[in-house]
């Protein structure tokens, strides 16, 4: 919590722990069997004039991997057209090119519809090749 500008003070009765001289979380101090043990309460200290603030990462980037890899373009529409809550793109509308989209993307030329076949025994054989095994078989080997 230091290391994120809070100050948290001890004493012999709990903690309270401060952000911008503000409390936001109290504690107290347990005592148990094992040793004494400051212990958070689970729900934070909200004053009426104290306000907590979540950022948001809404650049087109993230929209474009949270829709499925949507095009830019698609996603301006989506925006001015109002199909999704919450979408405001913050930046603007243009993204670097993405290799692994346009790979995903393109076309793949169908399974050939005549199967390979052979015309005398043994002369195509399918197998699965795996082994030696790391554990022992139900026979023992």
């Amino acid at each position: 919590m230091t290391e994120k500008g809070c100050k948290v003070t001890f004493n012999k009765s709990g903690l309270k722990v401060f952000l911008e001289g503000n409390t936001v979380a109290t504690g107290q101090l347990s005592k148990n069997g094992l040793g004494s043990l400051y212990v958070l309460n689970g729900e934070p200290c909200v004053q009426e004039d104290f306000a907590h603030v979540a950022q948001t990462k809404n650049g087109i980037e993230h929209w474009h991997n949270r829709l499925g890899h949507v095009s830019p373009e698609k996603l301006v529409q989506m925006t001015k057209e109002g199909l999704v809550n919450d979408l405001q793109l913050v930046r603007d509308a243009t993204m670097s090119f993405r290799e692994t989209c346009q790979f995903g993307k393109q076309p793949r030329n169908p399974f050939p519809k005549e199967a390979i076949g052979s015309s005398k025994i043994l002369e195509l054989i399918h197998s699965d090749v795996c082994g030696p095994m790391p554990v022992s078989s139900v026979g023992g080997n």
